[in-house]
């Protein structure tokens, strides 16, 4: 063991309030030390910045857009079926839109697989509100539907209800005078009671009527596919 040598001096002790030796090289290292944000997120945030991506706040998504409709529907024929099929329509289309689209026949519209038994017509059909009761009017020459092309018209109409109603774009016509149109008689030959068109635009149509040249046939609603 090493002995001091005699006379040789002590380190001086450090005055009270004064840090060690030891402490005052802990404090040099820690002023070294960087004090701000790490550098990870100071070039994240820059990255975001460059990219026109805000930092901060809520991004406002805008308003939806307005005035979009999945169209109307209408029926055709599948293995001797009713089968409603959509198609693509204006956005102020109305019941008269529905039914040309169903006259003019699954071809028209690009469907090859579907078919149909109404005929093509000479002339756009008329429509009156009667209640809860649509007729349609068919131009001269055509002859009686079948029970499955009535059910085609009379599906289709249910289906578009509130393009059934009167409206600018479907207007009901009337006799002179401003009065409703009678319902035409039934197929049996036998006269309906008249019912005056107060039927509320937002009602369910309940039955259909197709009229032609010296006929007519009637079907309900509710068993609609």
């Amino acid at each position: 063991m090493k002995r001091r040598a005699f006379g040789a001096l002590r380190p001086a002790r450090p005055a009270a309030g004064e840090p060690t030796p030891r402490a005052a090289r802990r404090n040099r290292r820690s002023k070294g030390r960087a004090t701000g944000p790490p550098l990870c997120l100071v070039a994240g945030a820059a990255l975001l910045t460059a990219c026109g991506v805000p930092t901060s706040g809520v991004i406002q998504a805008g308003e939806p857009a307005m005035g979009m409709r999945p169209g109307v529907s209408v029926y055709f024929v599948s293995d001797g079926e009713l089968r409603a099929v959509p198609r693509t329509a204006p956005a102020d289309a109305g019941l008269r839109t529905a039914l040309r689209i169903l006259f003019d026949g699954p071809a028209a519209s690009g469907t090859t697989t579907l078919g149909t038994e109404l005929p093509r017509l000479s002339g756009a059909p008329t429509v009156a509100v009667h209640g809860a009761t649509v007729v349609v009017g068919l131009p001269p020459g055509v002859a009686r539907l079948t029970p499955l092309a009535t059910g085609q018209l009379a599906c289709t109409v249910a289906a578009n209800p509130l393009q059934g109603r009167p409206s600018a774009a479907d207007p009901v016509p009337t006799r002179p005078g401003g009065q409703a149109p009678a319902v035409p008689p039934a197929s049996n030959g036998a006269a309906s009671p008249h019912v005056p068109t107060t039927q509320d635009p937002g009602g369910a149509v309940a039955e259909v009527r197709v009229t032609g040249d010296g006929w007519s046939v009637s079907r309900t609603t509710d068993d609609c596919p």
